[in-house]
């Protein structure tokens, strides 16, 4: 649609009480001096003896008349409908024009006054018609919302540049059957203590299911001679990593979040701590799927802005029990990280690529993000776990290690949250997550981030390239120093 320079319009309404109609005068006032916008209206077109028939008529019909609002109240519905005055004579030329043209763009309708319980009043003919609405508290911009469609300027543009088709729309999006039921008493409890317990009991399916997944002796041996039919069993488990997030994102913002989610990673490593060994094939699979699964509840968390929450997940004590142990404070890596118990899959991703990649794992990783996310997102919030686990955990120990790395050199989500630490405010905002945001409490912790910084940061062994950290976007003295 090409911009119309010089737009024209016929103003449609309902003659009412004399303090309606000079409400209906101070909108034409507006649109002619402010906007620019030509207007015809009876009361400024029309002299005593004028045929107001012929008057209404050419208005509407003009090719010149660009667009023909008509103000919408209680009074314009019931003359339009009931072919009453001035309004049901435009309400037969209008409809005609509406029914008998394929074109309908001319006419629009505007809701300019409501009823009791902000009834919407449309003559019949209009009752399906999209309106613009000058009666809520945003009226000044749904007015400007009008003023840019008469002028044909489009609120909302499109992209200049259209992408391409995502590799995951060929993907299948598949819910198991098992889950799909509690996913959808989820999405419609509006019972805040059926939601907590039909989540439980969804992501308890999730990991039961996942360890009832179990390959016979010969699969396990087809596994070894057959890189790729270990990665299509990996291609089995990954909609249970889909329906736990979908799960989630059903109680993101609700308090019991962490303690339902940290329950959920306990339970799952203990089930696998009891199952059987951590070297053979199904075991390495669960064991990538529960990390990739933390990866994504961190995305989920972030892009929620749930920042307390992350900190949360991180930082707090777990604790491992089962059959074969008593129940021991454990911390994050002990729990989710698949750390090298992973060797099946990196050498199985290789062997099928015929390439030396920096993990395997990784590889196939993001080779299959879920819909939804992005991979930037996914590797975002790799990083942010390991920037978290340098800053909270003590000294000399064992970080995360952020696998997807290799993918988020230049991570934008990174970067940018990186670079805006240097604000105070920023840094306030991000209070939930960094915890004490206090120049002492901010300076101790970053210390640490320098110490590191000085050595050998994180890396893959063959890489060159290390993980990234904040202090490779702002140096440890600009936190928090810009308003």
């Amino acid at each position: 649609m090409q911009p119309i320079t010089d737009p024209k319009v016929f103003i449609s309404y309902a003659w009412g009480t004399d303090e309606y109609q000079q409400k209906v005068l101070d909108l034409c006032t507006r649109l002619y001096s402010e906007c620019g916008i030509n207007v015809l209206i009876d009361k400024w077109s029309m002299e005593a003896g004028n045929d107001t028939y012929d008057f209404m008529e050419r208005c509407i019909k003009d090719p010149s008349v660009n667009y023909v609002i008509m103000l919408l109240d209680k009074n314009y519905a019931e003359k339009a409908d009931n072919r009453q005055g001035g309004v049901g004579t435009e309400t037969q030329i209008i409809s005609q024009e509406v029914y008998s043209n394929t074109v309908q763009s001319k006419f629009i309708p505007v809701v300019f006054e409501r009823g009791p319980n902000e009834k919407i009043y449309k003559p019949a003919y209009l009752k399906s018609r999209l309106h613009f609405d000058l009666t809520k508290d945003n009226a000044n911009a749904e007015f400007m919302r009008l003023v840019k469609h008469l002028y044909s300027e489009k609120t909302y543009p499109m992209p200049q540049t259209k992408g391409k088709k995502p590799d995951w729309v060929s993907q299948p999006e598949i819910v198991p059957a098992v889950v799909s039921g509690p996913l959808f008493t989820i999405q419609n409890a509006s019972d805040d203590v059926l939601l907590r317990s039909e989540i439980r009991k969804a992501l308890n399916l999730v990991k039961e299911s996942v360890f009832a997944i179990e390959p016979t002796s010969e699969e396990e041996a087809k596994f070894r001679a057959e890189p790729q039919a270990y990665l299509n069993f990996l291609g089995t488990l990954r909609p249970y990593r889909d329906a736990f997030i979908k799960a989630l994102e059903n109680i993101t913002h609700k308090d019991y979040f962490t303690d339902v989610v940290a329950d959920f990673f306990e339970e799952y490593r203990q089930t696998q701590d009891d199952h059987r060994g951590s070297d053979d094939y199904p075991s390495q699979a669960r064991r990538a799927l529960l990390h990739e699964m933390f990866i994504y509840t961190i995305a989920l968390l972030w892009s929620a802005e749930e920042y307390s929450k992350i900190r949360d997940l991180i930082t707090r004590t777990y604790f491992l029990g089962g059959k074969y142990r008593e129940n021991k404070a454990a911390k994050l890596t002990d729990i989710v990280y698949a750390g090298s118990h992973i060797n099946l899959i990196e050498n199985a991703k290789k062997k099928v690529d015929n390439k030396n990649y920096y993990s395997g794992l990784a590889q196939h990783w993001s080779e299959h993000v879920m819909a939804g996310y992005s991979l930037d997102q996914v590797t975002f919030a790799d990083l942010l776990i390991y920037n978290l686990s340098v800053l909270e955990e003590p000294e000399d120990t064992w970080y995360w290690f952020p696998m997807l790395y290799v993918y988020g050199l230049e991570n934008p989500i990174f970067s940018r949250f990186a670079i805006r630490l240097k604000s105070a405010h920023q840094l306030k905002r991000l209070a939930g997550l960094v915890g004490d945001v206090s120049p002492a409490g901010i300076d101790e912790r970053i210390q640490k981030m320098v110490k590191l910084s000085a050595k050998d940061k994180y890396r893959y062994n063959s890489s060159f390239e290390k993980a990234s950290l904040i202090l490779d976007y702002v140096k440890a003295d600009e936190i928090g120093k810009l308003p």
